[in-house]
């Protein structure tokens, strides 16, 4: 395996460094066409004439081995090689299409001269374009042949979806950047303008970015949509397709409202008689452009989601999204509320609360739809949904949120406290009222939003413990064990504890018996083949005289009693059976990723929340 990923890497390398020196010759020979050649054109020269032979030694080892029937197969180096090669070859190729219509928009009257790259002459970006064109088309061959004879579907599949969907990020990226640049100077342009000011040039930079950005983004995505519609099963499940649809969808979200935010509060301001702040085009440019993204993928979603259920991965990257955006919506909504409380307490007291009111509310606007349609959806899941009701995303919401109301009540009462103790000892009695009224209605806010949680907490309890009884109605377990020993009897007072209303037998069946033919089973492996249709069956992985398990470590009493009872748990609750991992750090990373990004989101309202309260 490491000697075809080194043949691989070597290859990849030599071949990046052969073609831009190649590249750079044929732009030196056109450069210097009727006079010298440039400086650097020995350099060139010699990578091309060390790097090459490399390049083909290894190149020609790498062939060998894929000409073999058998390793060619399943050579899982060979697809991600392809696939980065063309990643790597149309990169560039983009950047010379960019130059070459960079140079054509340059003949334009009135367009801009500034460009974010170095620029390059229309002959230079006309030899890269057909040099990497050349390369493109051949790693695109390959990519084929691979696609018709590579034994691992799923693999192939898997690699040649992210590079499109990498493709299709990054392009997009681009057109979403350079289209609200473009958007907002055309509705400057349309703005009525002071006398006297001048007509702004076109930018051709961004014109040319959002020509090539849009073209490749429209050939990345295109080919991803076609593998989807295609049906075939890795499509349909892929969690990677379902990661950057909702990833978009949440950016597409977040600018939106975040811009609709400042939209309102500047026309907030307009309609309280305060004078305009800063100019409004950039805002609704990104607001239309990110509105749109968001619309489109939501689309594509629902879409999807007619076409294939959700499944496993599928549902957890849903999960996350609908999460992310409730604390966001709600976390608007606490500093709107908060900021209202503040502005309704200080305005006898203060002459004038109309920016803090206008901010305040375009706030409260714009979080308050986007909390609302993210919960209906949370709470709609995990009404159907024993599994929903129970994931790690739904109790860390809660729970944090819960957090936030204890410290919002601590804070509020060592507050008002510490006023009453100036009051009684005359010290700084300054702003007593104002000041303390508006630590109690945060006080009382917080507390209020730690009952609501509390009572979501108690409503998901109440569920599983309808569903736990319902489930227990009637039902049976048999254990299949020897009646006097020590497992058997610590199983069946571990399962009786953990689900008291459940019947627990034993039962030493003899070698002619037949096993119950109703209920739930848990039995031995040695058991195994006289299972009847009927019942239910949980194999117990115990120790076989004679006989080792394969891919199965040796599992520890605790530790199976442990499983056993979670086994029969899922069981009763519905859901499939699923060992129980601990954390691993993997999944240690994941987590306190979210954790970090949850927080990221909500430090902007959580300062602006404590800025009003201490103002």
């Amino acid at each position: 395996m490491f000697r075809r990923w080194y043949l691989h890497v070597v290859s990849g390398i030599t071949l990046q460094a052969v073609t831009w020196a190649v590249i750079g010759l044929l732009r030196g020979l056109l450069a210097g066409a009727g006079g010298a050649l440039p400086q650097s054109t020995s350099l060139q020269l010699s990578v091309v004439l060390i790097g090459l032979p490399i390049f083909g030694m290894h190149w020609r080892w790498a062939q060998r081995e894929a000409s073999d029937p058998e390793l060619g197969q399943r050579n899982e180096a060979r697809p991600v090689y392809v696939h980065v090669m063309l990643l790597a070859f149309a990169v560039p190729w983009l950047f010379s299409a960019y130059w070459l219509i960079e140079a054509a928009l340059q003949q334009l009257p009135n367009a801009s001269r500034a460009s974010f790259v170095v620029d390059a002459t229309a002959g230079e970006s006309v030899v890269a374009l057909l040099v990497l064109a050349g390369m493109l088309w051949y790693f695109n061959a390959q990519r084929l042949d691979l696609a018709a004879r590579f034994a691992d579907e799923v693999f192939f599949r898997g690699v040649q979806r992210l590079a499109a969907l990498l493709l299709a990020f990054f392009s997009l990226s681009v057109v979403l950047s350079n289209a609200a640049s473009l958007l907002g100077w055309l509705l400057f342009e349309l703005s009525p303008q002071p006398s006297g000011m001048m007509i702004a040039a076109l930018p051709r930079t961004e014109v040319a970015a959002l020509l090539t950005g849009m073209g490749a983004w429209l050939l990345a995505w295109r080919f991803a949509q076609r593998l989807f519609a295609g049906g075939a099963v890795v499509e349909l499940q892929s969690v990677v397709r379902k990661l950057y649809l909702y990833v978009l969808l949440f950016a597409g979200m977040f600018t939106t409202v975040t811009n609709l935010a400042l939209v309102l509060g500047g026309a907030l301001r307009v309609l309280l008689g305060l004078p305009a702040a800063g100019d409004w085009q950039p805002l609704a440019a990104a607001v239309t452009v990110f509105g749109f993204i968001w619309a489109y993928h939501a689309a594509v979603l629902r879409a999807d989601d007619a076409q294939a259920q959700l499944l496993g991965g599928q549902l957890a990257v849903r999960r996350l999204y609908l999460y992310l955006a409730a604390a966001l919506g709600l976390g608007a909504v606490l500093v709107g509320l908060g900021g209202l409380l503040t502005v309704l307490i200080r305005w006898p007291y203060e002459s004038d609360q109309r920016e803090p009111l206008a901010v305040v509310s375009a706030v409260l606007l714009a979080g308050l739809p986007v909390w609302a349609l993210a919960w209906r959806a949370v709470q709609a899941a995990a009404h159907a949904s024993a599994a929903e009701r129970h994931s790690s995303l739904r109790r860390g919401y809660l729970y944090f949120f819960m957090l936030l109301a204890v410290l919002g009540v601590l804070t509020s009462t060592v507050f008002v406290v510490a006023r009453l103790i100036n009051l009684m000892l005359a010290v700084n009695t300054q702003d007593l009222l104002p000041g303390t009224a508006q630590a109690v209605g945060y006080g009382l806010l917080s507390a209020s939003l730690w009952l609501v949680q509390q009572r979501l907490l108690a409503a998901d309890r109440a569920a599983q413990d309808a569903l736990a009884l319902t489930a227990l109605a009637g039902q049976r377990a048999t254990l299949l064990l020897p009646a006097g020993d020590a497992f058997t009897q610590a199983l069946q007072s571990a399962l009786q504890a953990a689900h008291p209303g459940l019947q627990v037998l034993v039962q030493s069946p003899a070698p002619g018996d037949a096993l119950p033919d109703s209920g739930l089973l848990l039995l031995p492996a040695t058991l195994a083949a006289r299972i009847p249709a009927g019942p239910r069956a949980l194999l117990l992985p115990l120790p076989v005289p004679g006989a080792d398990w394969v891919a199965l470590e040796p599992a520890k009493e605790p530790e199976l009693l442990r499983h056993a009872v979670a086994a029969v748990t899922q069981l009763l609750a519905g859901e499939p059976v699923r060992p129980l991992r601990g954390w691993t750090v993997g999944t240690f990373i994941a987590v306190a990723a979210g954790g970090l990004l949850l927080l990221a989101l909500l430090a902007i309202p959580l300062v602006m929340g404590i800025t009003l309260l201490l103002d």
